[in-house]
């Protein structure tokens, strides 16, 4: 950069052109050319620009500069949304629902921390606040204040979460006594180890009968935005044989009665 910054009419709309190793780029939403405070906040922005530039503290991607619609970056929370719909997974559409929630800018460290705390303050965990910022990363990888905080993840061990036979059985005679319809949904997946999703996936093509098994070979897909489907299980997930008892069979008739996906 040789110069500062300058001021742009297009067409009536107040623009800063900034020139980055040789490519123009644009800041926009600052008002009208003819509107004198308009006019002021774009020297503003120029004036910025080149300081930090001098100062070696230039943010490249420009997000600190660009001015916010009623406090929100609608540009970051655009780019949320395209990510989401193109990827239509549960990760990217948590994320942008998130972000949108908070209706926050993201263009300092303080902001971002400030982001941090309020999504703790929301109740949620630290692995989900991690996927979160590394989500929001993916539409603004020149973003140095998301680059720069990490989240400590705690180390989790699984046999902690893991219930105990006799705990499984107060667990079902608690639902059977409380939550009766509920009940054959939640003998089948503690009795055979089933993820949620392939649970909830279960046709009667899956129930072998002779065999004694269940072929697990499907799983619920939930992006957030269209109606789930269930679609095959994906790599790095195999088809598997689950083993049961005659007794299950009618839990699992039960089961995919009440729970099938249209």
């Amino acid at each position: 950069m040789r110069k500062a910054p300058s001021l742009r009419n297009n067409n009536g709309a107040l623009q800063v052109r900034v020139r980055l190793e040789g490519q123009e780029h644009f800041i926009n939403r600052l008002g009208r050319w003819d509107d004198p405070i308009a006019v002021a906040k774009a020297q503003a922005i120029s004036a910025e620009i080149w300081r930090d530039y001098r100062e070696g503290t230039l943010d490249w991607s420009l997000c600190r500069y660009k001015p916010l619609v009623e406090g929100k970056d609608p540009e970051l929370l655009k780019a949320m949304e395209d990510l989401m719909l193109r990827k239509r997974q549960g990760r990217t559409t948590h994320a942008y629902r998130v972000l949108k929630r908070y209706g926050g800018a993201l263009r300092t460290e303080g902001e971002v921390r400030e982001f941090l705390r309020w999504m703790e303050a929301e109740g949620l965990a630290a692995s989900t606040r991690s996927t979160i910022l590394s989500t929001i990363r993916t539409v603004q990888p020149a973003n140095k204040p998301l680059a720069s905080v990490q989240i400590r993840v705690p180390h989790r061990s699984v046999q902690e979460e893991v219930l105990s036979k006799g705990e499984i059985q107060k667990v079902l005679e608690d639902i059977r006594t409380n939550e009766e319809w509920f009940y054959a949904c939640f003998a089948v997946w503690l009795g055979t180890g089933l993820r949620n999703a392939e649970l909830i996936g279960l046709t009667w093509d899956c129930v072998r009968l002779e065999e004694g098994e269940l072929l697990i070979t499907k799983t619920l897909r939930r992006d957030g935005v269209a109606t789930p489907q269930i679609d095959p299980i994906k790599a790095p997930l195999i088809s598997r044989f689950i083993p049961f008892a005659c007794d299950f069979l009618f839990l699992a008739y039960i089961s995919i009665s009440c729970y099938q996906v249209p």
